[in-house]
């Protein structure tokens, strides 16, 4: 029970503001997030590398195949190039193969998406708790 009632109060303490907790319910605050985050970027990380080197079903190759030949000398337009402009951009910066920054910038976006449903759950918690304690008051 007790191993329970630990990760209860961890994931109800992922939730709770900040400006409450002490410096060590901090950093293990911060410490939960950034595992939980890291275990999303290694997931989408490992879903987006089968997809382009395994032959999984996906269309990301051909995203790759139009990245590498899109550049402004080349005059290619793609309808929403931020994707491809950001793997040209980390494949030039470290030096690495366009499939390969094509699978860590995929995943680092999954990362960022998950960031923006976490805050807004959280967001949306800290409403609904507020909520509740108007509701209580008035009772």
């Amino acid at each position: 029970m007790f191993l329970g009632e630990r990760l209860r109060q961890t994931v109800m303490s992922m939730i709770g503001d900040l400006k409450e907790c002490n410096k060590e319910e901090y950093a293990a605050l911060v410490f939960a997030r950034s595992f939980v985050f890291t275990l999303i970027f290694g997931f989408g990380y490992f879903l987006i590398y089968n997809q382009v080197f395994n032959n999984y079903p996906s269309d990301i190759i051909s995203h790759i195949y139009h990245a590498k030949d899109f550049s402004i000398e080349n005059n290619i337009t793609v309808p929403y190039p931020i994707w491809h402009i950001f793997v040209n951009s980390v494949s030039a910066i470290f030096g690495i193969d366009i499939n390969h920054s094509a699978v860590i910038v995929t995943a680092f976006v999954i990362v960022v998406l998950a960031l923006v449903i976490f805050n807004i759950i959280r967001c949306e918690l800290k409403n609904e708790q507020l909520c509740l304690s108007v509701n209580q008051k008035e009772y």
